[in-house]
């Protein structure tokens, strides 16, 4: 049924006139017809797979990407016929020997567990004269004729449904197929291959309720919720609208419109952490494991400092830095969810609950911390342009960057050290100047300078505030800009393709940086000049 249903899409003319097919207004052909087509023009498919790719027209493209999926198609409908129960045994003594009752239909994993009494039934035939074959003799033979035709489906192996026994490593998932190919099965396969033959005999007998039932899992439930609800798309509309009603307060109706932002933003907060804790539950392990989750977790950090920055303060700074870190850190993360499935398995080293929870967990509210301190000096850098005489706000934004700098300090530093830990149990050593590590260590590194230029007296405000302003740049460099250079032991974190937006995001922090410096300094009042003439009394 599912070769008559017309799913492939095909819009190019040309196309169509190449596999003799005629044009339709909905665009859309069966698997039956494309795959007769394409028997016809096999030779020329052939000549353009052999072509370089960069050597192909548009429409041999276009025809070598068809012919790959209706193969996926066809694959994709073999890919549980070795467990569908078709294979019936009348042969009383044959089915008795096999463990069956006469007339009892199974699959073709039924004789892959029986492959010992197969192989030596299949031996006594070899070893007979065809005219001195039994009804038993004649059965067997019968059943492996009907087993080949099947077994022809066995390089199928693109439904790769069953996980291995241990998530804990590497192994990738295999197909039904796959675990039927010759190999020692264990009790856990045996099981996994059992279980999908009860739902597939449920499903081919029209059994809905109990296929339904069969296939019941609460974590999937739990997981498909998840994606419906959208809670982080959810959080991002509250910040951009807490941002918008926070825009407004600051024209009109102050009062009103502030309480109204921060409805809105602790709305959004609460979306956003039940997202983060979802993830926990459905993954049953720390919220930060992959670099998609760092940018959701360090998220949640930045927007609930806000909004305790702000419960405290209630000067629309906290809302300031909770919206507009919020909004921008889930756009990039939306950007890495785009690139497929965000719950993918762990390499082996890292799938450590106790260190994903504490060495994790512990950098990345540095790295939130350090974003808000960093945010909290954009700001100081701008009141300072457009109101210099508000000395007292001024003065309110410079502490809160000091306190937001210290305990950034605090928990990168402590983070490092953890990491450093972690590295020595899983590697052997400490310390071994991978960047990763030697990310971290910047971002303590500036934190230090700018908490020991301060306490010493070399840097005043103004310097405080534009070194947390490039610590921002330290802080991308540490956590994407390290995955660009493709080597260490933290390979679970490469990207590709962040280039370009990391040098724009570096390059309008340092230009930021230098304007707010250069407007600033020109903006001071300049002393009177010293009138040196002799005067004449």
């Amino acid at each position: 049924e599912a070769y008559k249903e017309t799913v492939f899409k095909i819009r190019n003319p040309e196309i169509l006139s190449a596999l003799s097919i005629e044009p339709r207004n909905d665009s859309r052909y069966s698997f039956n017809e494309i795959s007769v087509a394409m028997n016809s023009i096999l030779d020329q498919l052939h000549a353009i797979h052999a072509k370089p790719r960069e050597d192909r027209s548009l429409v041999e493209d276009q025809l070598a990407d068809l012919y790959v999926r209706t193969i996926r198609y066809l694959e994709l409908s073999r890919s549980l016929t070795g467990l569908i129960p078709e294979f019936v045994i009348e042969n009383e003594t044959l089915a008795r020997s096999l463990d069956l009752e006469p007339g009892e239909t199974v699959s073709y994993f039924h004789f892959v567990l029986k492959r010992d009494i197969m192989r030596e039934k299949i031996g006594n035939l070899n070893n007979s004269d065809e005219s001195s074959f039994s009804d038993e003799d004649k059965a067997v033979v019968q059943l492996v004729s009907a087993l080949n035709q099947r077994l022809k489906d066995q390089p199928t192996k693109i439904l790769a449904i069953i996980p291995p026994e241990s998530l804990s490593t590497e192994e990738k998932w295999s197909s039904p197929w796959e675990l039927m190919d010759g190999r020692d099965l264990s009790d856990y396969q045996i099981e996994q291959l059992q279980s999908i033959v009860g739902s597939v005999s449920k499903l081919q007998n029209q059994e809905a309720a109990a296929f339904n039932a069969s296939i019941v899992d609460t974590s999937a439930d739990l997981e498909v919720f998840y994606n419906r609800a959208d809670f982080f798309y959810k959080s991002l509309y509250c910040y951009i609208l807490a941002f918008v009603a926070l825009g407004f307060s600051w024209i009109v109706c102050r009062k009103i419109l502030w309480r109204i932002s921060c409805a809105i933003m602790g709305l959004g907060v609460l979306l956003h952490l039940t997202g983060v804790s979802l993830r926990v539950v459905i993954m049953g392990r720390p919220p930060v494991t992959t670099l998609y989750e760092s940018i959701i977790f360090v998220g949640l950090i930045t927007v609930s400092l806000g909004l305790a920055f702000e419960w405290i303060r209630k000067n629309g700074l906290g809302l300031l830095i909770a919206s507009t870190s919020g909004s921008l850190l889930h756009f990039i993360g939306f950007s890495y969810a785009a690139e497929g499935d965000t719950m993918g398995m762990l390499v082996a080293v890292l799938n450590s609950n106790f260190w994903l929870a504490t060495h994790v967990v512990t950098i990345m509210f540095g790295y939130g911390t350090t974003i808000v301190a960093s945010i909290a000096g954009h700001a100081y850098l701008l009141v300072r342009i457009v109101r210099p005489s508000n000395t007292e706000q001024l003065k309110s934004i410079y502490q809160a960057s000091i306190g937001l700098s210290l305990v950034a300090l605090f928990f990168t530093t402590l983070g490092t050290i953890l990491g450093g830990i972690w590295a020595d149990q899983s590697w052997g050593r400490f310390w071994g100047w991978d960047p990763k590590e030697n990310g971290a260590m910047l971002i303590v590194i500036i934190l230090l300078a700018l908490t020991h230029g301060r306490n010493s007296g070399q840097l005043k405000e103004l310097g405080f505030s534009i070194g947390l302003v490039l610590a921002n740049i330290v802080v991308a460099l540490a956590w994407f800009g390290v995955n660009l250079l493709n080597v260490g032991l933290h390979s679970y974190g490469f990207t590709e393709n962040i280039l370009t937006n990391l040098s724009v995001f570096c390059g309008l922090e340092l230009l930021f940086a230098i304007v707010c410096l250069g407007l600033i300094k020109l903006a001071r009042p300049r002393a009177a000049p010293i009138d040196r003439r002799v005067q004449i009394h």
